[in-house]
Formats: C-alpha cells, structure tokens, sequence
C-alpha cells in the first residue's frame, strides 16, 4: 500500500508537464506556420526570427513536458531554466519593445500572470522533497542505463 502512494505522480508534476505539454503543441505549429508566411516578400527578419525562437522554444517545451513526466532529471532541470530565462524576458514584455507598440492593459496583465506562474514553477521544482523524487527515480536506474523510460498514464 505505502508503494502506491509513492508511485502516484504529485499533482503539481502533473499540472507542469501538461501545461508545458499544451504550450508546446501549440507553440510548435505556430512557429512553424510563421517560418513559412516568413518566405513572403516583405515579411521581415523579424518575423523569421520571431518565429524560429517560437519553435525552438516549443520543442524545449516539449522535451521537458516529456523529462518532467517520466521524473527524468534532466527535464526537471531543463523546465527549471526555462522557466528560470522566461522571467526576466516576460518583465521586459510588460513594456512595449517593438517600434510603434503601445502599452496595453491586455499584455501587462498577461506578462505579470506569466511571470508569477514562472516563479511558482521554479520554487516548486526545487522544493526538497520534488528533488528527491527525480534523485529517487534516477538512483534506480544507475544500475541498468540501457533501458527505456516511458510515460506512465
């Protein structure tokens, strides 16, 4: 029985890896679509580069979604500095950093919201007993590095 409820996945790993899960299914395509519109005659640079981050940034998403599921520690680490690299960057989104951008209400409030929910994030995933949960994980699969680690549902 005790087994059990240290197999059961913490709400807040849940909570992380699917809305990073969400985040990069849907940041993916929309920077793939904007590589594309990107190739139109006077897209500009920074619609290319723009969108390009956008992908990159959704396959990180991603990746870590994954990590963070399957108690990986590199994907503890990876949503970690994601998030840890999102803070500052949403800070300075709260200002208008584009040539004719005006301030909004809208934008402000959306960056602040994302920015607590960064810090959230990165004290939750170096909470003690969150960390002992991925170093657990990990410790037993010292001995056999060859196999696979799959999401459980």
């Amino acid at each position: 029985l005790q087994m059990k409820s240290e197999s059961k996945k913490p709400l807040g790993i849940t909570l992380i890896a699917l809305c990073a899960g969400l985040f990069g299914l849907v940041t993916v395509p929309l920077g793939c679509t904007g590589i594309f519109i990107s190739q139109v005659p006077g897209a500009g640079l920074y619609m290319t580069l723009a969108s390009l981050i956008a992908f990159a940034t959704g396959v990180l998403l991603l990746s870590a979604s994954y990590g963070i599921w399957t108690f990986q520690e590199w994907g503890r680490n990876l949503m970690r500095w994601i998030c840890i690299v999102s803070i500052p960057l949403g800070a300075i989104s709260i200002f208008p950093v584009w040539p004719d951008q005006a301030m909004s209400l809208g934008n402000s409030v959306l960056q602040i919201v994302g920015v607590a929910v960064n810090v959230v994030i990165v004290r939750y995933l170096m909470k003690p007993d969150v960390i002992a949960r991925f170093e657990k994980t990990n410790s037993t699969q010292t001995g056999n590095l060859s196999r696979r680690r799959e999401p459980r549902l």
